[in-house]
């Protein structure tokens, strides 16, 4: 490392520890700081990456509903959260509940694996990625709001939630990763219709009990959704392979296997209950045993398929292996077709046989014998008195076996109610109210009306800027209906005093009348008028900004950036600012904003505009300087953030050097003269480094030392 990177180093690893330890007063200070410094605060341990903070470790006890903050306060500045590095919280058993903010945009490996105590995740972020296994182990989660820009679920991400019966895929998912939701509790999930990849054991054990696979899928891969309660699966068209035990050991009785099909592994349909197998054509490959186990003295396998000039493969594989086969008599292809199951009559409805029937032909191809229904068996009912909540009945009949009323039924009056409304429920400002009406004797309703509750109280604007005069912001209150209520009649409002001087104040909305209650308090600030007449300044390597005072105001926080990126910021009650030790060859960039301190807290103005100003450049070293074939190469030492370089020339090694070229680029270190040089002819050469901006005057090292050269 070199030594004025490692003394930068150095300086902000002091700098950080002074903040931590609370020493830091108001000092200026410029603080470089690289990426992979961390720091502690409220119990969690953070890495700064990108300017930004990933939790790399949380606090031991952590415990209950837990909220990631959003931002954390770190070198002078506010810091958004980005990331949770790899296996954070694993095996903390303590969190009951997860909620993600906004910034968070990456989740590591592992990050929740373990947490038993985990019931509930929510993601209001759109990261597009989870770490594999990040929820692995959390058997007591049973409710999770997924990022809706996920594009895959990740290998283990869910294995072994056993209280996970749903979830909810966005439709940009288009992978789900191998034991994906192995062992989970997942009972029926909709597949996003642009889902490409399933990979191995991703359902596995699991409660699934049946799936719709869409025709984006070519491949299910091995064990996908082996040894799981799935009743029923649709293969859609556009399937290529079904792998080794793909569906084995589930309770599947049909299934339609498409013409994209061109093999089906070993094992793939073993040890289900199939009853039939639609094919419209055979695979090209089918592996041992594909279909082992589903025919035997209490079920009996039939492969159902077509025959052709030259015979049925199907009917061929059905008879090498033991299976019944029937012929398709039309022409449809096997997604129109569906295997019925039997039908019992009963008395007023025919029922039928087990058969196959075509949705093309509306009519079987196979079976579907009709059973004829049995009519209707009659009983004499007894009387019902009448109550003040229903008829009575004299007369009725009924059939013992569907329930049919029947006979010379008749109504004897109802007793008379003696109905009342009331407010059951006062509407609030958090749900909703409620009127009965009802009778009061046998406490039947007969009605109900909702009061809707009021959900959107807001004063006209949060922050106004000082004018001197008081202010008083508007409020709307609205319901749930969206109907605005009306001050003095539905709702009253109390403003805290003064509202003149720059500062934080309050209106209470109080509701009012027979049908709401509650009360609701929105705060809104006066904020000081923004900086003006910001100038700034560089004396003996030092930044001095100066600005007009602030109506209001009590101080003003100071930003620097350097090329840029954020350096520090430092809070003053001065009208200046000066920054020492700055770097040379540096763009700054300097920003103030006036605030007014309101106990804990400084309410900010908006930014002044920004002042920039370039630091003298250091000249850089010629490293080397040869000749070759009449040309002269030079070779230099890299100048950070330089714009580029200047290459002056000369015959004279103390006058009359001329400017031969411009490089620019502060990495482009490297200057071949190809022309107008002699050969034998000694030139001196030396570089100055240069930097430029945007609306300011470009500077300029001292010259590099003099190197001379013989063209040769």
């Amino acid at each position: 490392m070199k030594k004025e990177d490692f003394a930068k180093r150095l300086i902000a690893v002091l700098f950080a520890s002074v903040l931590l330890l609370g020493a830091f007063q108001s000092a200026v200070i410029a603080v470089s700081y690289e990426n992979g410094f961390s720091f502690s605060d409220g119990g969690y341990t953070f890495e700064i990456d990108g300017g930004k903070a990933i939790i790399i470790a949380a606090p031991e006890k952590l415990s209950g509903a837990v909220e990631i903050p959003s931002s954390v306060q770190a070198l002078g500045s506010q810091l958004d959260v980005a990331g949770i590095g790899k296996e954070v919280f694993k095996n903390n058993t303590q969190i009951t509940g997860i909620s993600f903010p906004k910034s968070v945009t990456a989740v590591g490996e592992a990050a929740f694996e373990g947490c038993s105590g985990l019931r509930e995740v929510t993601f209001r972020s759109d990261l597009a990625e989870l770490g594999n296994g990040v929820f692995s182990g959390c058997v007591n989660l049973e409710k999770i709001t997924l990022p809706k820009n996920l594009f895959a679920v990740a290998d283990r991400a869910f294995y072994g939630c056993r209280k996970l019966e749903k979830i909810s895929l966005p439709q940009s998912v288009f992978s789900i990763g191998a034991m994906a939701f192995c062992a989970s509790a997942i009972t029926a999930i909709e597949l996003p219709a642009a889902l490409a990849s399933i990979g191995e054991n991703a359902f596995f054990e699991s409660a699934l009990e049946e799936i719709n696979i869409p025709g984006e899928v070519r491949v299910i891969e091995r064990e996908a959704f082996a040894s799981c309660p799935l009743k029923a699966v649709t293969l859609s068209k556009g399937i290529r392979e079904i792998k080794d035990l793909a569906f084995a050991n589930t309770l599947l009785s049909s299934v339609a296997v498409p013409e994209s099909v061109s093999l089906i592994g070993e094992k793939a349909f073993a040890f289900c209950r199939l009853s039939s197998v639609i094919m419209d054509a055979m695979p090209g490959t089918i592996g041992e045993n594909a279909f082992y186990g589903n025919d035997n003295e209490n079920n009996h396998l039939v492969f159902y398929g077509r025959k052709t000039e030259t015979g049925s493969a199907v009917e061929k594989y059905a008879k090498e292996n033991g299976f019944a086969f029937e012929t398709l008599s039309c022409g449809h292809d096997a997604k129109s077709f569906a295997i019925i199951p039997k039908v019992e009559a009963d008395c007023v409805l025919d029922g039928h046989q087990k058969g196959v029937y075509c949705f093309e032909c509306t009519a079987y191809i196979s079976g579907g014998d009709i059973i004829r229904s049995t009519g209707h068996r009659m009983v004499v009912d007894p009387d019902i008195d009448a109550t003040c909540t229903s008829f009575g009945v004299i007369g009725r009949k009924h059939c013992t076996v569907c329930g049919l009323e029947d006979g010379e039924r008749r109504q004897t009056p109802k007793r008379s109610h003696v109905p009342e409304t009331v407010v059951s429920k006062k509407a609030s400002f958090s749900s909703d109210g409620e009127t009965r009406r009802s009778c009061i004797l046998c406490g039947e309703v007969f009605s109900r009306s909702v009061i809707p509750k009021v959900d959107a109280v807001y004063v006209s604007h949060s922050e106004f800027i000082y004018n001197g005069k008081v202010i008083t912001p508007s409020v709307t209150v609205r319901d749930s209906s969206g109907k605005t209520l009306k001050k003095g009649v539905d709702y009253t409002l109390t403003y805290s005093k003064g509202r003149k001087q720059t500062g934080k104040y309050s209106v209470t909305v109080t509701l009012k009348g027979k049908n709401r209650t509650g009360k609701k308090v929105l705060f809104f600030s006066i904020l000081p008028p923004a900086v003006s007449k910001l100038s700034v300044s560089l004396k003996n390597n030092t930044l001095n900004a100066k600005w007009e005072k602030s109506k209001g105001a009590t101080g003003y926080r100071v930003y620097l950036f350097k090329e840029n990126s954020f350096v520090t910021s430092v809070d003053t009650v001065k009208t200046s600012a000066n920054f020492k030790e700055l770097s040379k060859g540096v763009k700054y960039k300097l920003v103030v904003r006036a605030y007014k301190k309101v106990k804990n807290e400084k309410l900010l103005s908006s930014h002044s505009s920004g002042k920039i100003i370039l630091t003298t450049p250091t000249a850089p070293t010629i490293i080397s300087a040869k000749s070759k074939n009449g040309a002269v190469t030079l070779r230099w030492s890299e100048q950070k953030y330089a714009t580029g370089y200047i290459i002056y020339v000369s015959r004279n090694p103390d006058y009359g050097f001329e400017k031969l070229a411009t490089v620019k680029g502060d990495d482009n270190t490297v200057f071949t003269v190809k022309k107008g040089l002699k050969k034998g002819q000694t030139y001196y050469f030396r570089l100055k480094t240069y930097k430029k901006a945007k609306k300011v005057d470009a500077v300029r090292s001292p010259f590099s030392k003099t190197v001379p050269v013989k063209v040769k």
